[in-house]
This record gives C-alpha cells, sequence and structure tokens, in this order.
C-alpha cells in the first residue's frame, strides 16, 4: 500500500492564505493621542459601504466588507448628486442603466437624453456641457434617471455659478467621465474628541493605531434634511469647512457622529454658519460655543415628496410656473419617501400655487403650504 504524508503547518499556511484572500477585513485600533489610552464606544463608518461599529473594550474594530448590505434611505441617495452642476454617480454593481436630461425652467429639453449603461466605479457629468454660456435663462433642471429612480436637481445657469466653480465652460463635452478609483473613506467620532476622517486603499489592511485627539476647543455636528438638492456645500465663518451628501428625513433627528452627519472642530465664541447647494443657499446664522461645547446644527429644507394613485401616464409638476419634473408612477398606497415614480421638491416655506397635468388630466391651480424645515407628502388623486 502506498502511503501519502501531508505537512501539517503547509496545510495551516495555505488554509490561512486562502480564508485571508476570500475574507478581506479593514482593521485598526483607536486610542487617546495623548495616553495613548484605548477608546472603547468610539463609532467608526464605512462610508461606501455604509457598514457601521462601535470600537470594543480593547479599542478595536473590524470589518469584512463582503457582507451583504442593504441600503439605507441615506445610502441610497448618496448613488447621484449634483453640485454647482456637476452630477456625481456612484455605482456598486455593474451594467447600471442611466439616462440624464436637462430642461430649461419651462420644461423644454435642451439636449437630447444622454443614455448609458456603466459598470462601477465613480463617474461626473458637466450639466454645463449641454448649456451655453449666453443662455438667457438663468435656472435648469437635470434630471437623472437610475434603477428606476428619478433624481432631479435645480441648476443655475453658467453665468450664476462659475465663480464657485472657479471654471470656464467650454459647452463641448457631452460625456459621462469615469473618475479615478478610489475605495472607501473611513470615519471615527466619539464624544469628548475631534473627528477622524482617512481614506483607505484597499478592503484588506490593518490600518494600526489611530490615534484620536482630545478635544480642546468646540466641535458642531452638521446634518440636513434635504435630499433633493445634492451635495451641501458647509461653511464657517465664511469658510468652506466640508459637505454633506447625506440626509435624514423629517422628523429624524441623528445621532453625534453618525454617518451622514459632518464634524467641524473650531474654537469657542461666536461663529457664522451657512451652506449652499446646487438651487439652495441657507444664509450666515450667528452660533456661540462654550468650552468643550459639542453643538448639532442643521441646515433644514421645507419638502414635499409628490405622488399619484392614478394611471395616467407621465405627471408633470411646476410650483408657482416653475416646472420642477414628473411623476413616472402610481401607488395604491403612500409609497416611501422619494421612492421611484415620485418627485421631491424643495421649496421655500409657506403658501405655493401648485398646478400638474398629465396627456389627459390636471390638476389645480391649488394652494399648497409647508412650514420651515417640514417634509410632506402630497397626493395627486
Amino acid at each position: 500500500m502506498r502511503h501519502v504524508y501531508f505537512n501539517l503547518r503547509m496545510i495551516t499556511m495555505l488554509i490561512v492564505a486562502y480564508v485571508g484572500s476570500v475574507c478581506p477585513a479593514v482593521t485598526g485600533t483607536v486610542i487617546d493621542r495623548s495616553t495613548s489610552a484605548l477608546i472603547p464606544g468610539a463609532t467608526v463608518h464605512l462610508l461606501v459601504k455604509n457598514l457601521t461599529q462601535l470600537t470594543g473594550a480593547d479599542g478595536s474594530f473590524s470589518f469584512s466588507p463582503s457582507a451583504t448590505l442593504s441600503l439605507s434611505t441615506q445610502q441610497s441617495y448618496r448613488q447621484v448628486t449634483c453640485n454647482n452642476g456637476i452630477i456625481s454617480l456612484s455605482l456598486a454593481s455593474t451594467g447600471k442603466s442611466v439616462i440624464i436630461d436637462v430642461f430649461d425652467a419651462s420644461g423644454h429639453r435642451v439636449v437630447v437624453p444622454l443614455k448609458k449603461v456603466l459598470s462601477s466605479g465613480d463617474y461626473r457629468f458637466d450639466v454645463f456641457s449641454v448649456i451655453k454660456n449666453g443662455s438667457s435663462t438663468n435656472l435648469y433642471i437635470a434630471r437623472v434617471l437610475l434603477d428606476g429612480i428619478t433624481y432631479s436637481f435645480k441648476v443655475f445657469a453658467p453665468s450664476v455659478v462659475r465663480r464657485a466653480r472657479n471654471v470656464s465652460n467650454n459647452g463641448t463635452d457631452l460625456e459621462i467621465a469615469k473618475r479615478a478609483a478610489a475605495v472607501d473613506s473611513l470615519t471615527i467620532a466619539k464624544t469628548g474628541y475631534e473627528g477622524i476622517s482617512m481614506g483607505i486603499p484597499s478592503y484588506d489592511v490593518a490600518l494600526g493605531d489611530i490615534a484620536m485627539a482630545p478635544l480642546s476647543g468646540a466641535q458642531i455636528c452638521f446634518w440636513t434634511n434635504d435630499g433633493s438638492e445634492g451635495t451641501l456645500s458647509v461653511y464657517l465663518d465664511g469658510v468652506l469647512a466640508g459637505s454633506l451628501g447625506s440626509y435624514f428625513l423629517y422628523p429624524t433627528n441623528p445621532t453625534w457622529g453618525e454617518a451622514g452627519t459632518f464634524i467641524k472642530t473650531t474654537t469657542v465664541g461666536n461663529h457664522t454658519v451657512s451652506a449652499t447647494s446646487a438651487g439652495t443657499t441657507w444664509p450666515a446664522a450667528t452660533i456661540t460655543l462654550a468650552p468643550s461645547e459639542q453643538l448639532t446644527y442643521e441646515f433644514p429644507a421645507t419638502q414635499w415628496c409628490f405622488w399619484t394613485t392614478t394611471n395616467v401616464g407621465t405627471i408633470s409638476i411646476s410650483i408657482d410656473n416653475l416646472y420642477y419634473g414628473v411623476l413616472t408612477g402610481y401607488y395604491s398606497s403612500q409609497p416611501s419617501w422619494n421612492a421611484p415614480g415620485t418627485l421631491v421638491v424643495s421649496t421655500q416655506p409657506g403658501t405655493h400655487k401648485l398646478y400638474a397635468t398629465s396627456p389627459n388630466v390636471s390638476w389645480g391651480p391649488v394652494s399648497i403650504s409647508l412650514a420651515s424645515g417640514q417634509q410632506q407628502f402630497y397626493e395627486l388623486h
């Protein structure tokens, strides 16, 4: 009989190597920068994968990005944003069908819809590539259809936005450009410490010790309920401090450092805070921070989510004689916020005139009202 002998150590090494290759992990340990003490209970978040966990008693964390994820409302919206006329798309899987339309304020198409099937990755599209510099219209609507979900953004004309972008418009590059690959971002938040945000090179990396600095001044945790205007640029004392690409629906209030918020460390005393997006400005407001204070600050949006129970085809929505977009589906009962086929519209608080039309049916004009920061469903029936 022929005997076959195995080297146990070699088999063990092969098993470890195999497991490591199919189970990548992002690991690290959070420590106090001043004392090197371990920090338990810090909130660690992987932005793209939308994974969150607290550090253990030993300050450690470990993510397995291969886990199956269920996208939240905030994460879903982060797939498509618009800032100063730049539409950004972040796709986790391949074979995504994307259609981009651009309309003027009267609802007339500016260009033939751009249709693409994209692989996974990060993309950008410059709305100004289809808008002429000398255009007399100051407001446009960019509409993105991705996986049956419609995203609508207000975009000001190039002459209005160019200073914010600090670029000129050539008006020739009608294309969706793929950006350089970026793996993910890791954020860490803990009460009494300055927040940390860092990029990671892969999903199989040991980050070692990550030092958090004790809070010496004061902090502000910014957030918004605005899910229709794309990325918000946040300013502290007139200087760009960061951005918000996620939102929390009214009446939800996020916890300190929760994924989708943005933390800024600053000095005690008086400061001004403001924000801008593609179509909305939150004017400067004054706040006063005490030593070691951690203040939560919201940039509120006043919004409707329009939907219908009527199967009458595409329904165009206009408010105060301004076209905002269309309803492309109908529901037997109230859908979730920003569900496929609905339309989310941001406006100023107060009373407005709503008018809606389909090929065979019209609604209004009718008066509709919202209080500041309120988000409300509106059914067309």
